[in-house]
């Protein structure tokens, strides 16, 4: 996880904050603006052979992006049976609601932090 001096940085773009609020790498990233260009859901496959990575690489990559709500996953039916799943990315200002939801969440935990902060280390000199 990226250090949060990186947010002091005057030079942080929404891709940092992204990288270090949802421990996404490069090929998360990757991964999640080739579902935003698309005009239609993608399979592993055909994401796999865009970004030229291997389907493990890229199913690790879409089980965080799903996880996190930044792709939605939908399975579809074959014609001769069986099942395939494509992936979309969810919309730009659902990814923006939940970030600021995210850092309202980290803001709230350092307060509590700060609040315990002289018994916390007292907690430590005593160890």
């Amino acid at each position: 996880m990226r250090s949060i001096n990186l947010f002091m940085d005057t030079d942080c773009t929404c891709k940092n904050l992204l990288e270090c609020l949802y421990n996404l790498s490069p090929s998360d990233l990757d991964i999640l603006v080739a579902l935003f260009r698309s005009k239609e859901p993608l399979t592993l496959e055909v994401i796999s052979r865009q970004l030229r990575k291997d389907k493990g690489t890229i199913f690790r990559s879409l089980q965080k992006l799903v996880s996190i709500g930044f792709c939605v996953k939908e399975s579809r039916n074959l014609r001769n049976g069986g099942q395939y799943h494509t992936y979309r990315a969810t919309s730009i200002d659902r990814i923006e609601r939940a970030t600021e939801l995210r850092l309202k969440e980290i803001q709230k935990s350092l307060s509590r932090l700060i609040k315990r902060f002289k018994e916390d280390i007292q907690q430590l000199i005593e160890q």
